[in-house]
């Protein structure tokens, strides 16, 4: 997706995935010291590659929803 400005979401999940997004993060920054990985960063990527790889026609409906209702 293009660059935006980031906005922020709250969002709640189920105890386990947390702790998996964490571990992964752990991973990340440990293979990798000088990259700083958070569990809300992963969740973004995540959230965004999914949105990213929705079928354009689902995409398109949604984009045309928000630009009617005057969102970003």
């Amino acid at each position: 997706m293009a660059e935006y400005q980031n906005t922020t979401l709250l969002v709640t999940l189920p105890k386990p995935y947390l702790y998996i997004l964490r571990k992964m993060a752990a991973e990340q920054t440990f293979n990798n010291p000088t990259k700083k990985v958070s569990a809300a960063g992963l969740g973004r990527k995540i959230i965004c590659e999914y949105v990213d790889n929705l079928d354009p026609e689902i995409k398109a409906k949604f984009l045309s929803t928000i630009t009617q209702t005057g969102g970003e």
